[in-house]
């Protein structure tokens, strides 16, 4: 039942295909029965009138005509004998019965077997070997109350069967167009799909380019203008020019600065693995995260994980400082900033994210600040999107955050909430410090 609860059609085709048989399979199972009918009327017909034709022997015999006649009255308990006769060794008849209304049997053999509807059979009378006559047996005609109780249900049967197929095709020519809309629904929607795709495509690709054009045209101008002053006061005369040219040199390195987040989030900056414990370097960027995110915030620390990892030291340091400068902004009136690190064994699932089952570290950064709305967590690791004032941020902290664990094979997911703050959970495999793939691991 199920699987035709999953599979109307195969249950439409099953049906269909049961009700052609039965249409198909009445009209030969009438000629069956009727034919087991002609076959059984034919059988007890023969047997009267053998029987008939045993008795009236012995009369025959004895040229007692009176008792010829009362072995054929015999039969009229029979209710299916129309009519029988004896006759005689020349032929003529001796004695008859005839049912009242029907034909009397004639002496012509033929005339009396024309009737299809009538089973009439003959016997020879013999005794001591002498052929002494013959009687004939005729049956009545089938009452045509018989015939309809005998055959109606096989007819109604076959017309139940046609309606069935009537209205398994108009289901079957119903439900097939109703699966060419469906496709035809599909196919729309796909192509609305496909368009929605690529217009958020264009969008995510609009608004990478225009930060990118937005920064670089920034710097480009911070560099461009102090050169024309350096060019202008060496013009006059004047060298104290080194002001402008370490403004330029400054513009410089934040291009390139940019330009290496941009690797980061495209996944294609070079890294350099090594194995590091964790909780060390957490404690050594300690005091540089003191002095980023100010007396206003109390910072607490966890570093209970005691297990290794591979990871680019510099790239997890930026990483750190980060989390701690965006924790810093989301909390201008001073909080709590929490760090902590632990050895766990991931199963399949993750904090609801689907991560392979094995042994990590796991990084853990949380801060009371102000927390994001649903919308801007679902927006979180776009690269250029911000929520803070023009120029105080870029964009691109979380999502390059984003591309260099996934570059380093580690998993990245943030949870916050309005006004109950943000955590930021980093997952990294974990190493056994002993083992000699440690060196294999960095290497690749």
């Amino acid at each position: 039942m199920m699987l035709f609860a999953r599979r109307p059609k195969l249950l439409t085709t099953i049906a269909l295909c049961t009700a052609i048989l039965l249409v198909i399979g009445a009209p030969a199972l009438a000629l069956v029965q009727e034919s087991i009918y002609r076959a059984d009327q034919q059988r007890r017909a023969s047997a009267d009138a053998n029987v008939l034709a045993a008795g009236v022997a012995i009369d025959l015999s004895r040229n007692d005509i009176r008792g010829v006649q009362e072995d054929v009255n015999a039969l009229k308990g029979d209710p299916d004998l129309e009519a029988a006769a004896v006759f005689g060794s020349d032929g003529t008849i001796v004695a008859r019965l005839t049912r009242s209304g029907a034909s009397p049997i004639l002496q012509n053999a033929a005339a009396n077997a024309k009737d299809r509807s009538q089973i009439f059979v003959t016997a020879t009378a013999v005794r001591d070997g002498h052929v002494l006559g013959s009687v004939a047996v005729r049956t009545i005609h089938e009452p045509w109350w018989r015939y309809w109780a005998r055959y109606l249900p096989i007819f109604l049967l076959a017309f139940m069967s046609a309606v069935l197929m009537g209205v398994l095709a108009r289901a079957q020519a119903s439900l097939a167009k109703t699966n060419n809309r469906l496709v035809i629904e599909m196919e729309e929607r796909a192509r609305a799909e496909e368009a929605l795709r690529h217009s958020q495509k264009m969008e995510a690709i609009g608004q990478l380019s225009g930060g990118i054009a937005h920064d670089f045209n920034n710097l480009l101008s911070v560099i461009l203008g102090n050169l024309q002053m350096v060019k202008r006061r060496l013009a006059r005369g004047r060298t104290d020019v080194v002001t402008y040219a370490d403004m330029a040199i400054e513009a410089l390195q934040r291009a390139t600065g940019l330009t290496q987040r941009l690797l980061a989030f495209s996944r294609r900056q070079p890294l350099n693995p090594r194995p590091v414990e964790l909780s060390k370097l957490v404690s050594d960027v300690l005091d540089l995260v003191h002095h980023l995110v100010g007396e206003k915030i109390a910072i607490s620390t966890d570093l209970v994980a005691t297990g290794w990892t591979v990871c680019d030291v510099n790239q997890m340091e930026n990483v750190i400082i980060n989390m701690a400068i965006n924790a810093r902004d989301a909390m201008p009136d001073g909080g709590t900033l929490k760090i902590a690190t632990s050895n766990v064994h991931a199963a399949d699932r993750w904090h609801g994210s689907a991560v392979p089952a094995g042994d990590y570290v796991e990084l853990r950064i949380s801060d009371s600040g102000t927390g994001m709305s649903q919308d801007v967590l679902r927006r979180a690791i776009d690269p250029f999107f911000t929520t803070k004032p023009t120029g105080k941020g870029t964009g691109l902290g979380l999502s390059v955050t984003f591309g260099y664990i996934q570059q380093s094979n580690g998993h990245f997911r943030i949870e916050s909430e309005v006004g109950k703050g943000t955590t930021i959970l980093i997952l990294m495999p974990r190493i056994a410090m002993k083992t000699d793939s440690v060196e294999r691991v960095a290497a690749a």
